[in-house]
């Protein structure tokens, strides 16, 4: 299958370092892409288990829907910055999502109501249960998360989720998220963009989407002036570098 075919790298290898940089890529449209260069200032661990899913039968599934505190899409959603967070402007959750057991399947949305399609361009939303656009714990286990459910979030950015079941009993999905809390500083001088983007500085590329199609992420509006455009073709090519 092609999940044994694939690498993926476990949480620990992925988080960033005060010091290093971290760069947010939004695929604005098919040719432009909107970007901004953040330095990490200060890192937390930021850890937690929720295992306030249903049980779902083989073959079932849960439609998408918010980690509330309360439950699945209920209470208020866990993954948000709000304005009752100090420095909420400035703060990025960098973390990995680790599942149990392995054969339940997660299916996303970021920002949630929005199509995710990495290979199939449509107009519909992934259905759970699909052979495309999800993880599971093989892919990333719940003990070790890694890279194959790998999402940042900030202030303003909704996530949604799915469950299918793809296993043989019926299951209580149980879900760990494992990353950190990012303090960052936009940076906005060019010979340091440069250097970045030449990868002269230890930084890490991310896509807030998870893919490469087109989405209507906003960010922040404190934001705005260290916001970028690069073209898809110059991405590519720093990328393959």
């Amino acid at each position: 299958m092609i999940k044994e075919c694939m690498s993926f790298k476990k949480v620990s290898e992925v988080l960033l370092k005060e010091g290093q940089y971290l760069v947010l890529v939004v695929p604005y449209t098919e040719l432009q892409f909107k970007t901004i260069v953040f330095r990490i200032a200060g890192s937390t661990p930021l850890i937690m288990e929720y295992d306030k899913i249903g049980y779902i039968n083989p073959g079932g599934k849960l439609d998408y829907n918010y980690l509330g505190y309360d439950g699945f899409g209920l209470g208020d959603d866990m993954l948000t910055i709000d304005d009752t967070v100090p420095g909420y402007t400035w703060k990025i959750y960098h973390f990995c999502i680790g599942v149990k057991p392995s054969f339940i399947r997660v299916y996303w949305q970021v920002p949630r109501g929005e199509k995710q399609m990495s290979w199939i361009y449509g107009t519909w939303i992934v259905s759970p249960g699909v052979d495309y656009d999800y993880f599971d714990g093989y892919m990333s286990p719940y003990d070790e998360p890694t890279d194959a459910a790998e999402f940042v979030l900030f202030h303003g950015l909704s996530l949604a989720f799915a469950f299918y079941n793809n296993g043989p009993y019926r299951a209580k999905p149980i879900i760990k998220i494992q990353g950190a809390t990012y303090d960052v500083q936009p940076i906005k001088d060019e010979e340091i963009i440069r250097k970045v983007f030449r990868k002269e500085l230890p930084s890490k590329f991310i896509y807030v989407p998870r893919g490469m199609r087109p989405v209507r992420i906003e960010y922040p509006r404190a934001w705005t002036e260290y916001v970028f455009s690069i073209t898809r073709e110059k991405m590519e090519e720093i990328l393959k570098s």
